[in-house]
């Protein structure tokens, strides 16, 4: 099972990767969200 587990890190670069994308759009989406929020309360 150990093996395995250590197995799942050979897909290090892919997984980095997907890893980075998730964050930037979580980081867009913040944005997005905090930006439309601003844009209310000035309303």
């Amino acid at each position: 099972l150990v093996q395995q587990a250590i197995g799942q890190f050979d897909l290090g670069p892919a997984a980095a990767f997907s890893l980075v994308y998730f964050l930037i759009i979580l980081l867009v989406c913040w944005v997005f969200y905090t930006t439309i929020m601003h844009m209310q309360k000035d309303k």
